[in-house]
C-alpha cells in the first residue's frame, strides 16, 4: 500500500483490513520508526522502507556502522513475539 502514510497510516490498514481480511498487505512510504508497531497492530505482513532506513546524512559522511545500525533497529522493530 503506497503511499500509506498520506493515506491514513495504520488507521487505514486496519479499516481495509476489516473489509479484506484475507489480503495480505505490506506497507509503503514514510514509515518511521516509531511507527512500526502501530502498522504491525494494523496487520500488515511486511514494510517497504527507503529513505527512514538509508538515511542520506548517513551515506554523505560514509558512516556504514550507521546504516547498518539504523538497519538493525528497522529490523528489530519488526520482529514479533513467537507464538505457541
Amino acid at each position: 500500500v503506497f503511499p500509506v502514510s498520506a493515506i491514513g497510516g495504520p488507521d487505514f490498514i486496519a479499516n481495509v483490513r476489516r473489509a479484506l481480511i484475507h489480503l495480505p498487505l505490506v506497507a509503503t512510504g514514510n514509515i518511521d520508526l516509531d511507527e512500526i508497531p502501530d502498522y504491525l497492530r494494523a496487520g500488515v505482513v511486511g514494510f517497504g522502507v527507503g529513505g527512514p532506513l538509508i538515511r542520506t546524512d548517513l551515506l554523505e559522511r560514509g558512516d556504514l556502522g550507521g546504516v547498518i545500525a539504523n538497519a538493525e533497529r528497522y529490523l528489530n522493530a519488526t520482529r514479533r513475539p513467537a507464538t505457541n
